[in-house]
């Protein structure tokens, strides 16, 4: 099934791509790509961790070897073009080394890195409170509400209690782009292995209702304007986990094994450097429509991946390994 996984993985990463090409309020499905990673990503961590606390510690040590040299190659990478889109060239030493603590733990440096480290910080989290699964839901679900009612609903916070507060916190701290976001769904991804015991046919309802709910959350949403952002649909804790679990029910796709890994390669480059090259686009070529913006995107993309996994192969750029 590693193979669905592999394809699953790369078509999520070109829904992401479209998300920021300004393509999200008029296709919501867009916006399942992000909760289907936090679950994969947390159903391949823990589908795979030990029972013994000794070889979860060696697990979950050797998880953070991996991602935070992810984390570091796109951060030192892309570091040039960071300083000029974050305006850190005007900002003193002190300020910048701020600006990188604080957007490692709850924002992003590089374009898009909210997601790396909230991943990183939610695996962390889960797995030390693994054992207390009530917590973990809890805090799942709190953290998930408050993210869907300061991205989507924001403007109807002012007619709930402590709303004025959430809004405030929110003008300054964007919790539906922070690790609170993935807590529920890295919570789903752990409990992903008991739930496929599923029947086929159960697992096809929740994808129905999935998108119909998402699709009449959106209409609800966009009808009363209720958004400050599109990040966060309460429907999405039930089309996310639904897509992921159809996916490992499937029959595995009929592919090379190599060409899967590749695909799943590739996927973390889009994710990496999407969002940077897209930007850098926008200010030298103002004025595209945006699937031309799309188009260019997805092209560089995959000839940057392409070149990527093939010079890896050679051992004097093996280092390009942590790229992916």
């Amino acid at each position: 099934m590693l193979k669905n996984i592999d394809v699953l993985k790369y078509l999520m990463s070109i829904l992401v791509v479209m998300i920021h090409a300004g393509y999200s309020y008029e296709i919501p499905f867009l916006r399942v790509a992000v909760p289907v990673f936090f679950i994969l990503s947390s159903y391949l961590f823990f589908s795979r961790l030990p029972e013994d606390d000794g070889m979860v510690r060696e697990a979950l040590m050797k998880f953070l070897k991996r991602a935070s040299m992810l984390y570091l190659f796109w951060f030192v990478v892309l570091l040039p073009t960071t300083f000029i889109i974050r305006d850190w060239y005007r900002l003193g030493v002190g300020e910048i080394i701020e600006k990188i603590i604080l957007g490692v733990l709850i924002r992003s440096t590089f374009p898009a890195s909210w997601y790396i480290s909230a991943y990183i910080i939610g695996i962390v989290i889960t797995c030390m409170l693994r054992k207390h699964d009530r917590v973990l839901l809890t805090i799942g679900v709190i953290t998930f509400m408050i993210c869907c009612l300061t991205s989507n609903y924001y403007y109807l916070l002012a007619y709930v209690p402590y709303g004025d507060v959430l809004q405030k916190w929110t003008d300054n701290y964007e919790m539906y782009n922070s690790f609170p976001m993935g807590l529920l769904y890295i919570y789903m991804g752990m409990k992903l292995k008991g739930w496929l015991d599923s029947g086929l046919g159960t697992i096809t309802f929740m994808l129905v209702v999935g998108i119909v709910l998402l699709y009449m959350e959106n209409g609800l949403i966009q009808y009363f304007g209720f958004g400050r952002a599109d990040d966060a649909y309460f429907s999405l804790s039930v089309l996310a986990p639904a897509m992921v679990m159809m996916a490992l029910k499937l029959p595995s796709i009929d592919i090379r094994e190599e060409f899967a890994v590749n695909l799943r390669k590739m996927s973390t480059i889009y994710y990496c450097s999407h969002l940077t090259l897209l930007m850098a686009l926008r200010s030298v070529m103002g004025g595209l429509e945006k699937y031309q913006y799309l188009i260019i995107v997805l092209i560089i993309c995959t000839i940057e991946s392409f070149l990527i996994i093939k010079a890896q192969k050679n051992r004097v750029f093996s280092w390009l390994k942590y790229s992916y």
